[in-house]
């Protein structure tokens, strides 16, 4: 298991996952090191593939978000 990343690292998470729960994607959360940052961001209305389940708020997500915390 990666316990650091040395890159800004985003948790995007379908609430109904059952591949990746939320239990355990808090667990890794808790754990990951990541001097740049890290953020979580939970999609309700999703389970494993929020970016085909809420297409919507993920690409507002990238492009509010994301890119712009990236950009250099």
């Amino acid at each position: 298991m990666v316990t650091r990343a040395d890159v800004p690292v985003y948790f995007l998470l379908g609430r109904d996952d059952h591949v990746v729960t939320a239990t355990v994607a808090e667990q890794y959360y808790r754990v990951l090191q990541a001097p740049r940052g890290k953020q979580r961001f939970w999609f309700e209305k999703s389970a494993h593939w929020p970016q085909s389940e809420e297409p919507e708020k993920f690409q507002q997500l990238m492009i509010e978000r994301v890119l712009p915390e990236n950009a250099e």
